[in-house]
């Protein structure tokens, strides 16, 4: 069996205005965790994944309770989970997503080949201290839980085997943009490090519940993007012409978010934009339509750490 499931160890500091966390056992190598909880979206500031040990690397994944939400029991928010996503399959594959789930991705199962399979997921090794955080935001009480019980966390693992070296670090962080008004608007702050690679970013444009729950990305619509590298433009894409790509490749989207996919053809390893630079990256938006509020960036792939040998 190359992934099997496990159950993570308990969280330890569950509570509302907590940082719950848990400890990653070392040894496997990690595709996918799955949360369960009885709390809604709304009240989970903020998942990290915090990298110590032999590479002191920090959080290496970022996502919001937002992020994470499934809307309707059917599409995440985010579709950026390679593996329980409507992004990623055909559109029936949403109906056996559930809300109060949450995945993180951490492995590519849509890799075309085995090698880019086995180079995906976050490795493991002896040294390492890596901790799983879920912060809960104040004010949260039995009575905003799904059970009418005090929050509650609990989290499984899907891992491969283990492997003797880490060559890569899978990465998800996120970004704000604001957004003054209508026109060209220039986003320069993408990390850029040696060895990071990108899969995909992920902008949010219109999404009514996210303004219901009180978020702040407000109204924004888009109608194309580029990507300006030391001033040649490595790419230029409107809105119709990434749902049309999208669904061509039997993917499926919606106005809610902008999927910037530079492996959609499914090359996960050899199709990534590689964003190292002399002097200027920057993402250029085509604002069409903007009342309050501003843009969400999620930045989706990994670093190297070590060449492949």
């Amino acid at each position: 069996m190359r992934v099997r499931p496990f159950k993570l160890n308990a969280f330890e500091g569950v509570g509302a205005g907590q940082v719950a966390y848990t400890k990653l056992p070392n040894g496997p190598t990690y595709q996918e965790i799955v949360i369960a909880s009885n709390v809604s979206y709304e009240y989970i500031e903020k998942v990290t994944i915090d990298l110590g040990g032999i590479h002191q690397v920090g959080e290496i994944i970022e996502m919001t309770g937002n992020d994470l939400h499934r809307r309707n029991n059917k599409i995440q928010d985010l579709i950026i989970s390679t593996t329980l996503s409507e992004y990623s399959h055909k559109d029936s594959a949403g109906d056996w997503v559930y809300e109060k789930m949450y995945v993180i991705p951490l492995g590519s199962e849509e890799a075309m080949t085995d090698v880019g399979k086995m180079l995906s997921g976050l490795v493991t090794l002896p040294n390492d201290n890596i901790l799983l955080k879920v912060a809960l935001k104040s004010g949260l009480t039995s009575d905003d839980t799904e059970d009418g019980k005090p929050p509650r966390l609990t989290a499984y693992a899907y891992a491969s085997a283990s492997r003797t070296e880490r060559t890569i670090i899978p990465l998800i962080k996120s970004h704000h943009i604001s957004v003054p008004g209508q026109g060209e608007l220039d986003y320069m702050n993408i990390p850029a490090d040696p060895g990071i690679e990108y899969r995909r970013w992920w902008l949010f444009t219109i999404d009514n519940s996210l303004q219901q729950s009180g978020s702040a990305y407000g109204n924004v619509e888009l109608d194309t993007v580029e990507i300006w590298k030391d001033g040649v433009r490595e790419f230029e894409e409107p809105q119709w012409l990434t749902e049309y790509m999208q669904r061509r490749a039997g993917m499926s989207t919606d106005s809610q978010r902008y999927c910037i996919d530079f492996v959609r053809g499914g090359w996960v390893m050899a199709d990534t934009f590689k964003p190292q630079h002399r002097y200027e990256l920057k993402l250029r938006m085509g604002v069409t339509a903007q009342q309050e509020g501003n843009l969400r960036l999620l930045t989706e792939g990994f670093k190297v750490v070590k060449a492949q040998s």
